[in-house]
């Protein structure tokens, strides 16, 4: 346990207790396609070679039945981290191996495409079979497809399993088993629902035009819609997304279309936890900025993958840079500069009361805590996931480069 330097600028001191509990050590070679870690971080899986061509699967310390291949990418725990799949081959044949239990026999399994409902009951993949594909809900088939896009998923209320598909070279969204209309294309990352599972929202592309349809009515046309933009608010109200006619690119929220020409980047929209703001990243010749409101904030060169409001929807953080020094910025005030943040691991405390993010100076990565710094890691560390225990409690998973993985548990705590 390692005791953080002391915060001088608050009014009562605060230090940093950390703990780094080791949950396994795997091969690194397999971080990136065979290890998964279950939601609570308790739950260990990887993949292990078994000489002889042969692989298994290790859960929890204990080794699974041996497959001729496990599929890439397909170790998949349930949202409340109890149950636990993958897809594995044996010979020609390949399954997909639930709670221990093989399915039905397949030629293909898609890739990185297993799903558990969000109530953790029910499972869903596509799979191949002679030229043909499918979508297997709770074990049952869909109708062969030419093609089917991403692999299904379930809406928010586990009622509802959606994904795209192709027949004749074109492309429809099959919403609870019922084909929508044919278009010439779906958007990548679309469909999406909106969370009381009330709305479905894709965007599509007939001839040359582009349209937004939700729950079966066309909104556009357009001659572009910007990925990663659609977006449903947290209350299911309103919903937004950038496109562009003509020379204009413009925001469209709840229907209205804001003129202002703004060229959009990639970073995903996002709304407050209370739905009452909205904020994205556009640039422009001399920067990038990051828009709140309608308001723009200052120019940086570069503005990190992810925008992360506070629970009270008061503060908006990110990371940006503004060449060789990035910053943690926070309604438009950037903390101290560092070698780098990793963008995608910004995090308010559930109280609201603290800043949490991963950046590094020098040959060291950190955990920084109202910009207290934690201990010191090296630098190769690769936080994939941070949550909170408590308002005060933080926990990071992290790979090393010596193959550990680790859940590092950060406290806050008064230091008199």
């Amino acid at each position: 346990m390692d005791l953080g330097r002391l915060f001088r600028g608050s009014r009562n001191k605060l230090a940093l207790l950390s703990t780094d509990a080791l949950l396994g050590k795997v091969d690194p070679r397999m971080f990136r396609e065979g290890v998964a870690v279950s939601p609570d971080n308790r739950r260990l899986a990887y993949v292990k070679p078994k000489g002889d061509g042969k692989w298994c699967v290790v859960l929890d310390g204990a080794e699974n039945d041996e497959y001729d291949s496990i599929g890439a990418n397909s170790l998949t725990f349930s949202p409340d981290s109890l149950r636990f799949a993958y897809a594995a081959q044996r010979g020609k044949l390949h399954f997909v191996v639930v709670d221990g239990r093989e399915g039905g026999a397949f030629e293909g399994i898609q890739q990185g495409g297993l799903a558990f409902s969000p109530d953790s009951r029910r499972v869903a993949f596509s799979a191949g079979r002679g030229a043909r594909r499918f979508a297997v809900v709770d074990e049952m088939e869909s109708e062969g497809y030419d093609m089917i896009g991403e692999s299904p998923f379930f809406s928010p209320d586990s009622r509802t399993v959606v994904y795209r598909a192709q027949r004749n070279q074109k492309w429809f969204v099959v919403v609870g088993g019922v084909e929508g209309e044919a278009y010439d294309g779906i958007g990548l990352g679309t469909p999406i629902f909106s969370p009381d599972s009330h709305r479905l929202a894709y965007f599509a592309k007939r001839g040359s035009w582009f349209f937004i349809v939700e729950n079966g009515k066309e909104t556009g046309p357009y001659n572009a819609i910007v990925n990663a933009s659609l977006v449903f608010s947290p209350d299911s109200s309103h919903l937004a997304y950038a496109t562009w006619r003509g020379s204009g690119r413009f925001l469209v929220l709840d229907g209205v279309e804001d003129k202002r020409n703004h060229e959009f980047g990639a970073v995903p929209f996002v709304f407050s936890p209370d739905s009452k703001h909205l904020a994205y990243a556009a640039r422009n010749s001399y920067g990038c900025f990051v828009v709140s409101d309608r308001t723009e904030g200052r120019l940086y060169k570069i503005i990190g993958n992810a925008l992360v409001f506070s629970p009270e929807g008061q503060r908006l953080a990110y990371a940006a840079s503004d060449g060789p020094t990035w910053f943690v910025v926070v309604n438009r005030s950037a903390e101290r500069g560092y070698d780098g943040v990793v963008s995608s691991l910004i995090r308010f405390s559930p109280d609201g009361q603290h800043l949490v993010y991963w950046a590094r100076t020098g040959e060291a990565a950190f955990l920084a805590v109202d910009e207290i710094k934690s201990k010191k890691y090296e630098l190769g560390l690769d936080p994939r996931r941070l949550d909170f225990a408590a308002p005060s409690i933080s926990q990071t998973l992290a790979y090393t480069t010596a193959g550990q993985i680790l859940n590092i548990r950060v406290e806050l705590v008064s230091a008199t």
